[in-house]
């Protein structure tokens, strides 16, 4: 069995994948933020996952589609951190002028509406890293870590060990499960989503469950 002591099975209090990705990435963010983030959110409630479909028209007629379809619980609004904020606003008002959002839909404005979509996440992206550099993680020149950044950056590497072993690992399958939700968003964050999703039995619903759907959907 590997050595346990290499492993981090806590998430880090108080840090998002969005502000942990900018450490691990010295502060070069890219898709995999998004993807955690959202994952995270579901984790949280704050966004619901469900299956619907987009209706479009072909050369053969109509025809439905399956898609993916993330729902912002808006109840929920006042208990996001400002960057949590920013990227639900961008997404559900700016872009889907909805709280319902479906993956499909998002990946056609992606396409169609480029300059929006991009913009709005080269925003998100940098108010990230400069919060990252407000809490003393990143230095100024939003590259290099500070001595918080690289303990924490040692955590995560701990953490991706643990999500990526944790097969191997002599652990209560069980237990762990119930604290699986956020750990999907980290593995997302990783670059881990299929090793994740393999250990983990979703046949029973709820939360965890959602929150897998949710990053099938986004690592699709």
């Amino acid at each position: 069995m590997p050595d346990t002591g290499a492993y981090l099975r806590e998430i880090p209090d108080d840090v998002s994948p969005a502000l942990a990705g900018a450490v691990w990435r010295r502060g070069k963010l890219g898709e995999k933020e998004v993807i955690a983030t959202l994952v995270d959110l579901t984790a949280r409630s704050v966004l619901s996952v469900r299956t619907g479909e987009r209706h479009v028209t072909t050369i053969t007629g109509p025809l439905a589609e399956q898609t993916t379809e993330f729902v912002l619980d808006t109840t929920r609004w006042d208990e996001l951190d400002p960057l949590d904020q920013e990227l639900c606003c961008l997404l559900f008002t700016t872009l889907a002028h909805s709280a319902v959002l479906g993956l499909l839909d998002l990946r056609t404005i992606i396409r169609t509406r480029p300059r929006s979509y991009g913009r709005g996440i080269h925003h998100w992206k940098a108010h990230v890293v400069a919060e990252a550099v407000r809490r003393g993680l990143l230095a100024r020149n939003e590259r290099s870590l500070t001595d918080g950044g690289a303990r924490l950056a040692e955590d995560l590497g701990r953490l991706k060990g643990y999500i990526e072993h944790f097969g191997a690992l002599d652990d209560d399958p069980l237990a762990a499960t119930a604290l699986w939700g956020r750990y999907l968003a980290f593995a997302a964050l990783f670059g881990l989503a299929e090793t994740a999703l393999a250990e983990l039995e979703l046949d029973g619903g709820g939360v965890l469950a959602d929150t897998a759907l949710a990053l099938r959907g986004l690592a699709g």
